[in-house]
Formats: C-alpha cells, structure tokens, sequence
C-alpha cells in the first residue's frame, strides 16, 4: 500500500490535532521567467515529522497519485526534524501558460507525526492547501494598481465588482455599510477578466470598504467608490 493511503488512513482514527509545520507565505506566487521556486517549511515543534507534498490544478480531493499538474517537486516527501526548516524546490515543466492571466493551481503537503504514540493516543495528519498563482513575466500592470482599477457598482440590490487585469484578486472581506447596518463578505477571489456578483441584505447600501489580500498573504483595505442604483 502506497505511504499516502497509510496516512489517510491513520486519519481515520485521529482525534487530536497537530499544525507544527508551517510554510512561510499563505499563498506561493510562481514568475513564468524562474528556473524554479523555493518553498520554505518551519517545523514549530520539537518532534520530526514526514511532509508529503503535490501540486493540483483545482481538485480539492486530489492525492499525490493522481495530482494532474505539471510541477515537479524536489523532494516530494522529506523528513522535517523538530524546531527546524526544510526548503522544497518547485518547478514548472509543462507547455507554456497563457501570457495575458495568471493561471492557478494549488500545493497541498500532509505532515505525518515520527514520534511514538501510546495504545490510548490517537493521531491526526494534517493536509494543507495554499494557492499557486504562475504569472506571466510580461503581465501588464501590477497587483497593486490592478486593484486599484477594479470597478464597483450596486445595482438591484446586488454588488458587482469588474476585474480587467490579468490577476487573480483574492479579498478577505468586503464590507457594505448603510446608515444604521452592515453586512461582511469574506473570502472572494475574483477570477483575471471576469465579475464578482452577490445579492445584499441591507438596504439602501452607501459605502464599500474592501481589505485585499497580497502577495505575502498580508491585507491592506480600500474605501471604494462605488456606483449605487438602489431602485
């Protein structure tokens, strides 16, 4: 039985939980022009623990036997000793991505527990899963004025935002305010040439404040001008 069908299924019979081991940034940004990328693992723990990582192109479920993306990892599975870092190299091998967008894929690594467990103690393996954002090294503009550029409109009681640029826009929350209520959306990613559209439960919306999320995984906020329609 191959070692990542042993690990899901020692998931089975866990029950407490682990996060020891940690990457450096919530999300990877990968330059169409690099040879190749370093992700950095930190082992907070003092135990040594077994990381298995892969790179899918959008299935959630994927496993490192039918992950259907073209990087390769170096190494794929490697031993990560307490209270240290390991660094894994990426690298893109397929055929060449589209030039105008971002494309999107998503690195998932488990981490598997050395240290010895008694007959009463259960373990759990945790699988983690960041963003992978390829981009062209030729992307007109950048992230920050990307966002800068987005459009905003209400209408209908809807919010619709407009992304033009080729990057993907990935939001913590917005915020629409009226004079007496609010209502939060969190996590929107807004795809590179594409709309972002929800229906709103407050009436009579008047502002917008939006917090971004960039590359380092760190927020930064915007107070939007907005067209509203309320009719």
């Amino acid at each position: 039985m191959k070692f990542f069908i042993k690990i899901l299924l020692l998931m089975l019979f866990s029950v407490n939980a682990m996060a020891s081991v940690t990457l450096g940034n919530t999300r990877i940004i990968y330059p169409s022009n690099t040879l190749g990328k370093d992700i950095v693992f930190n082992n907070n723990d003092h135990s040594d623990y077994i990381i298995q990582a892969w790179v899918d192109n959008g299935d959630i479920d994927s496993t490192p036997e039918d992950a259907d993306s073209d990087f390769i990892l170096m190494p794929a599975m490697f031993k990560i000793q307490g209270k240290s870092n390991q660094v894994l190299r990426m690298m893109y091998s397929g055929q060449e991505l589209p030039l105008d967008r971002e494309s999107i894929f998503y690195f998932n690594f488990v981490q598997f527990p050395l240290s010895k467990t008694n007959d009463n103690q259960m373990v759990v393996v945790l699988k983690n899963r960041v963003k992978v954002l390829y981009r062209p090294k030729g992307l007109a503009s950048s992230l920050i004025k990307s966002v800068d550029k987005l459009t905003y409109n209400i209408k209908k009681g809807s919010l619709n935002i407009k992304n033009d640029s080729g990057y993907y826009i990935n939001i913590a929350n917005v915020i629409v305010k009226s004079s007496n209520e609010e209502q939060m959306i969190n996590n929107v990613t807004i795809s590179p040439f594409s709309s972002f559209k929800k229906s709103l439960a407050i009436k009579n919306p008047e502002e917008v404040k939006v917090s971004f999320i960039n590359d380092q995984g760190g927020t930064f906020t915007r107070n939007m001008r907005v067209a509203i329609n309320n009719k």
